[in-house]
């Protein structure tokens, strides 16, 4: 080691000799970003409902059923809004529905779930939104078979 006062020079530092590089020019990359994205203001209301009535379209083209029609999109509707109800509730929120026309929906979140397990609670409330919705129906499926429902809808329809 020696004793001087200079400091050895470093890879870093510039060779003996050889000329300083110019300066970078300075970039403007506009005014500073917020540290929170800007909210988003979600679906056109004429955008939902033509695409909500293209997406009815199509799964009435494949069934041939009005009622097949509706019974789809309110599953379709329940599931999101499970989805929207949780993103809300954890903090995510304002959370939106978007209708994609020939695919289905997606419930879309303003912020980041803060952990994984809530990222989880949000993923399984749109089945369980669904399962919930069912059950009325699934009554209404499994009751006529009842024969005292069978009998009641003989006596109102002059079966």
């Amino acid at each position: 080691m020696t004793d001087s006062p200079t400091p050895r020079p470093g890879p870093w530092d510039q060779k003996p000799g050889t000329a300083a590089p110019a300066k970078e020019a300075v970039i403007d990359r506009g005014p500073p970003r917020s540290a929170e994205p800007p909210l988003d203001k979600g679906q056109h209301p004429v955008w939902a409902i033509v695409s909500t009535l293209l997406l009815g379209g199509l799964i009435f083209w494949w069934s041939q059923s009005w009622i097949m029609v509706v019974a789809v999109l309110f599953g379709l509707l329940v599931h999101e809004y499970g989805h929207v109800l949780a993103m809300n509730r954890l903090g995510m929120g304002p959370a939106r529905i978007y209708i994609i026309p020939f695919l289905g929906g997606v419930a879309k979140s303003q912020r980041l779930p803060n952990s994984e397990w809530d990222g989880v609670l949000v993923s399984l409330a749109g089945p369980a939104f669904g399962m919930l919705a069912a059950i009325p129906f699934l009554g209404i499926y499994i009751e006529p078979w009842d024969p005292c429902w069978r009998g009641f809808i003989r006596c109102w329809s002059g079966w």
